[in-house]
């Protein structure tokens, strides 16, 4: 379809859909979003959802997916411009600090993500291979170029989980004073 010369492309019903789910959670959160209210915002048919999707739990792995798959790829361009450790770690953290200040729902989201897979096998996996992803990008752009005692591995993990854990802080409060990432550098350091 041609509009004065520019191109236009036509957004696929599959990605509408996926879109609004993740706008709506990004809002309400997943348990207050219905089906309805996907199709609604997406501006589908309710049937288009058990179309493309089967059902709920479909549906809603494929907003995993594309959650996840958007952040391995943010997080991968960001932490990988580091010439050496530190660099790596202070770009994933400044990356980190971004997010919180200019689009906490979008942890909030990672959140509501997760506890949704502590019910769910298949919300399970998917998550816990993104969380493997984020752990690996930090073993091979952090870790693996300091030297530290412990093994990569172990310290990739532990490094994440202070960082996701310093987020979900800002998160859950977000009047607080500012929380600082600076003391994470004592686990490069050392």
């Amino acid at each position: 379809m041609s509009n004065g010369g520019n191109s236009v492309t036509k957004v696929k019903p599959s990605e509408k859909i996926i879109d609004a789910a993740i706008k709506l959670i990004k809002r309400k959160g997943y348990s207050e979003v219905s089906l309805r209210d996907i199709a609604n915002e997406a501006n589908v048919a309710l049937s288009q959802l058990n179309y493309y999707y089967k059902n709920k739990e479909g549906m809603f792995s494929a907003v995993i997916e594309r959650i996840t798959k958007s952040n391995i790829t943010r997080i991968k361009d960001v932490i990988s411009k580091g010439a050496n450790s530190k660099e790596c770690l202070q770009n994933l953290l400044n990356f980190l600090e971004d997010t919180i200040e200019r689009t906490p729902e979008s942890l909030r989201i990672i959140v509501d993500l997760t506890s949704m897979a502590l019910w769910s096998d298949k919300f399970r996996g998917l998550l816990n291979s993104f969380y493997d992803d984020v752990a690996s990008l930090i073993e091979v752009h952090v870790t693996s170029k300091s030297a530290v005692k412990y093994s990569s591995d172990d310290l990739s993990k532990t490094i994440f989980a202070s960082i996701y854990g310093i987020a979900m802080q800002s998160v859950l409060n977000p009047l607080q004073e500012k929380v600082s990432l600076d003391h994470l550098n004592v686990i490069v350091d050392n």
